[in-house]
């Protein structure tokens, strides 16, 4: 390795990383799941209730099931350098980071780490989320870490990288619901493919892989099993019932989307562009090359691809696991087309079909509105018909196409603009004020409207727990427009309130339910908030 290159490596890859951290503290906590884990994090500041935040936190284990090593280090943050939105998310941010840095340092040339650093970071999707304290981007992290250790363990053969898989397994596992358990998965099958190969020696893999599995468990089962002892069977419920059975076979939360199956493949292509086509090229190549690398990354990918696809609940957040293992691949890809001296034609097209596709939202709305218009036979017979027609036309073109390190120099650079590009994702409903303001003017009265279950998180974690009886001195009402009646029951359940109370309704799901509530409010309230996210009233009963 060429030292000064390394430094030219290491100082272009400043660049994705530290963009993760810019402006973190500017974008207010979400509304969902990043306010549901800011919440827990408050919760064991506050209340000391580091092992179990059930008592405090939103709808008790429902939000409280997931494992809390996350909490606690958000928690800790808190501690450290005070409770605000840079502290609810720099620890994803740091795995982000760090994600990204072991990427990099996974291939042994460094040139092939770069290029599938910048492509992990030119995923606007990985992104945006390793800038939001959410549990994705952090078991992710320690997946990627144990499959590192694990390479770094079949190139030494030490006994100790077994042991640091192992650590990485439990640490995954104390991050989020079972997915941690994809680490050992993905190693069993790469082992399995082995074996097929008669590689390895099966009694041999079979205890590296059980020790694995014994550390991981080790490290995760102290906190789930005093999780069981303390809740018994409501926790066994919301860990394997909610969370993993209905999730699996059912769908939860209205997040079962019409492609059903092919929600994935339809989503990878708009997220990693071009990239993706890189890295189906060692992919291609594996049964011939029987390459280890791209067999292991390739079944890190397959394993939350093929589980989550066949999974009822499908979030776009399911995806994250499988980009750091397409990025390595792409590296791999990307190495493979810098030797080549004519690229095919295809494979240029593919490339710009994709960038095209996946950087233009409204081009992918213009072929989702145009394909509504025909039948799905058409379709199929259009899309099939121009397929056919540019592979006659290249294959009697074969050297007019650019050589690959052309081809690989203009996708570089593409990444390295996608990777410049910041985050469109922002979530700014003005909320932070209100609360501000709430506690300024010292009220004690606060009304939520909306119709979910239960008030947005957002609300819990800017207003202190108000809804979760925090702090007894305030007083908070949850009202579901389909239990309102009429005008006068709901100026009585207002008028019960104390002088002034702040009415908070969630614009986002207002129907024609919400009307005469927010009629009524604005003939007798001043309005302090109005945006496509919440309508926020000060009413003074008389």
């Amino acid at each position: 390795m060429n030292h000064s290159h390394q430094k030219y490596y290491l100082f272009f890859l400043l660049i994705p990383i530290a963009r993760l951290f810019f402006g973190l503290a500017d974008i207010e906590v979400q509304p969902w799941d990043e306010s549901l884990y800011a919440v827990r994090a408050k919760s064991a500041l506050y209340f000391g209730d580091w092992l179990d935040q059930s008592t405090h936190a939103i709808q008790g284990l429902y939000s409280a099931a997931h494992p809390p090593l996350f909490i606690w280090l958000t928690s800790l943050s808190m501690k450290l350098f005070g409770i605000n939105d840079l502290t609810v998310r720099i620890w994803s941010a740091i795995a982000g980071a760090l994600t990204i840095f072991l990427v990099y340092l996974t291939p042994q040339r460094r040139s092939e780490g770069l290029f599938a650093a910048f492509t992990l970071s030119g995923i606007g999707f990985f992104s945006t989320f390793s800038r939001m304290g959410q549990l994705d981007i952090f078991y992710t992290f320690f997946i990627m870490l144990g499959l590192y250790f694990w390479r770094q363990f079949e190139r030494t053969e030490h006994t100790r990288g077994i042991s640091l898989v192992g650590v990485a397994f439990g640490l995954a596992m104390m991050s989020k619901i079972i997915v941690g358990l994809f680490l050992p998965m993905a190693i069993a099958g790469y082992i399995l493919t082995l074996i097929f190969w008669k590689q390895i020696s099966w009694q041999l893999a079979l205890r590296q892989w059980l020790a694995i599995f014994v550390i991981g468990c080790l490290i995760a089962a102290p906190w789930h099993l005093f999780m069981w002892v303390r809740h018994g069977r409501e926790f066994i419920d919301y860990y394997l019932l909610f969370h993993i059975y209905q999730r699996a076979l059912f769908g939860v939360e209205s997040n079962v989307p019409r492609l059903g199956r092919l929600f994935f493949v339809n989503q990878l292509p708009v997220m990693m562009s071009l990239s993706l086509v890189a890295a189906f090229i060692p992919i291609s190549k594996l049964f011939k090359t029987k390459d280890r690398y791209t067999l292991l990354y390739l079944w890190a990918f397959l394993v939350p691809f093929v589980i989550f696809s066949i999974s009822a609940t499908k979030l776009r957040t399911y995806a994250i696991p499988m980009l750091p293992p397409l990025a390595l691949l792409s590296g791999r890809g990307f190495r493979y087309l810098w030797r080549e001296k004519r690229v095919h034609p295809a494979l240029i097209a593919a490339m710009s079909i994709l960038s095209i596709w996946g950087s233009s939202q409204e081009m992918r709305n213009f072929v989702r509105n145009w394909r509504k218009d025909m039948s799905l036979f058409a379709f199929f017979i259009i899309a099939a018909s121009s397929l056919l027609l540019f592979y006659l036309f290249s294959i009697k073109r074969p050297g007019k196409t650019p050589s690959g390190r052309t081809v690989v120099a203009v996708a570089l650079i593409y990444l390295s603009i996608l990777t410049g590009v910041p985050s469109t994702i922002h979530y700014s409903s003005g909320l932070p004020k209100i609360a501000e303001q709430f506690y300024q003017e010292r009220c004690l009265d606060l009304v939520a409207i909306d119709t979910t279950a239960f008030p947005s998180p957002q609300i819990s974690y800017y207003f202190n727990g108000i809804d979760l009886g925090w702090d007894q001195s305030y007083r908070f009402n949850y009202i579901r427009p389909d239990s309102l009646t009429d005008s006068l029951w709901v100026e009585q359940t207002l008028g019960g309130f104390r002088n002034p109370n702040y009415v908070i309704v969630n614009n986002l799901h207002s129907d024609d339910s919400f009307h005469p509530i927010i009629k009524w409010l604005e003939q007798r309230s001043d309005i302090l908030l109005k945006n496509k996210y919440y309508l926020i009233y000060r009413y003074s009963p008389r």
